[in-house]
């Protein structure tokens, strides 16, 4: 039966073949040596306005997108904001390609932000960005996006139904900023942008893509008016990562480097009060980290040499610094206890071994190694006939006759 069913499927589908083949003609056929035709690019509507219309538009069509701007403009100067809207609506999805499509987009666009649509509403200058790159008011389209992104980033909530008050939605705030970055990287918006990013973050409780952030800003955009506050925002969000002088001491040391470069970039900033005082906690942290490392030779291994070495880097670090006058005087008290240590050691080493744990330590042995002094003349004398008659008596041999007294 299933075969049944297949043969019957295919025939109806030759029947139905059959006559659009020959309403519709066969496919044209193209010759061996015929070159390709030439496919046209595709582009975005909008790119490259020139004039009043675009490449490949009707004068009469671009005449009845004209006349369709010029009655949404009308009623909406009149206040009938639903009728214009839906006339601009018309207009730039009908010509997306004319002249009266990037303007029909704006006004729409400013009618969605009446309504508190801030979605389709930055949307829609978007298009207009992106689209329409020639189009006369780029800075105030960046303008508008950059207030929608702003409202958003502090809390501005949605309308649900254009009435309801909806949800506040901070992520979104923070992908317009970065589209913003990307459509106009070159603009004043864009490091204001990066800056209230890392704002928001710090906020939500994200300080790595705050520090990323500030990083981008002050790295990308080093004359901008906003640096001086990354520099400063920078330093105040590695503060807040410092846990204290008994631990790691990475991010205090990142704090003081921003601080001290926002002081030498920056002297005449007024937030320049707020970086010294900034500069000297960390410092004074930082030198309190050197403090516990110098306690802990001083008083738990009794190596004097290296904790003096940490107590002098922390009157280095902080020279005026409460912690300073804390290691001056572990100094000072060292010094005596360094001086009494020594004298105990000696004073063992010249009582020697001693008590009972004395038995179980080795003696020291002193060797005389000088030579002995020579013997006087008549002694020398003596000795030498004593060794020859003790030769001769081992021997057996007489003096010989040569040798013997007349």
């Amino acid at each position: 039966m299933i075969r049944s069913l297949l043969l019957l499927t295919t025939a109806a589908l030759a029947v139905i073949a059959v006559p659009a083949r020959a309403q519709f003609g066969a496919p044209p056929t193209q010759a061996p040596n015929e070159p390709l035709p030439e496919s046209k690019p595709l582009e975005m509507p909008g790119r490259g306005i020139k004039g009043a219309s675009f490449a490949g538009l009707a004068p009469e069509e671009a005449r009845e997108a004209q006349q369709i701007l010029e009655q949404a403009i009308a009623a909406d100067e009149a206040g009938r904001k639903s009728q214009a809207f839906k006339l601009y609506r018309r207009c730039y999805r009908k010509f997306p390609r004319s002249a009266a499509a990037p303007e029909a987009y704006y006004r729409s666009a400013k009618i969605l932000l009446e309504k508190g649509d801030l979605l389709k509403a930055f949307e829609a200058f978007d298009v207009v960005v992106r689209a329409y790159p020639n189009f006369g008011r780029f800075n105030e389209l960046i303008a508008e996006e950059y207030k929608i992104a702003f409202d958003l980033v502090n809390g501005k909530r949605l309308k649900l139904f254009g009435v309801l008050p909806g949800f506040s939605n901070t992520d979104r705030g923070i992908y317009y900023f970065e589209r913003i970055i990307y459509n106009a990287p070159y603009s004043d918006f864009a490091p204001l942008a990066l800056l209230n990013i890392a704002e928001t973050h710090i906020r939500e409780g994200r300080p790595d893509a705050a520090i990323d952030a500030l990083d981008r800003l002050i790295t990308n955009y080093p004359a901008s008016v906003a640096t001086p506050d990354g520099y400063l925002r920078l330093a105040q969000v590695h503060e807040k990562l410092v846990d204290g002088p008994l631990y790691d001491q990475g991010e205090t040391k990142e704090a003081i480097t921003h601080y001290e470069d926002f002081l030498i970039l920056f002297p005449e900033n007024p937030d320049v009060g707020t970086a010294e005082e900034g500069l000297a906690r960390m410092k004074d942290i930082l030198a309190q980290s050197r403090i516990k490392i110098g306690d802990f030779y001083y008083l738990k291994r009794k190596r004097y040499q290296a904790a003096r070495v940490f107590y002098n880097e922390a009157i280095t670090i902080a020279p005026n610094s409460p912690s300073a006058r804390l290691a001056r005087e572990r100094l000072a008290k060292l010094e005596v206890d360094e001086a009494r240590y020594e004298a105990e050691v000696a004073e063992r080493q010249q009582k020697g071994s001693g008590g009972f744990l004395g038995l179980f330590r080795r003696k020291p042995i002193n060797v005389d190694i000088s030579p002995l002094p020579e013997p006087p003349a008549d002694q020398k004398e003596q000795e030498e006939e004593e060794l020859e008659g003790s030769r001769v008596e081992a021997t057996g041999d007489a003096v010989p006759a040569n040798d013997a007294q007349p």
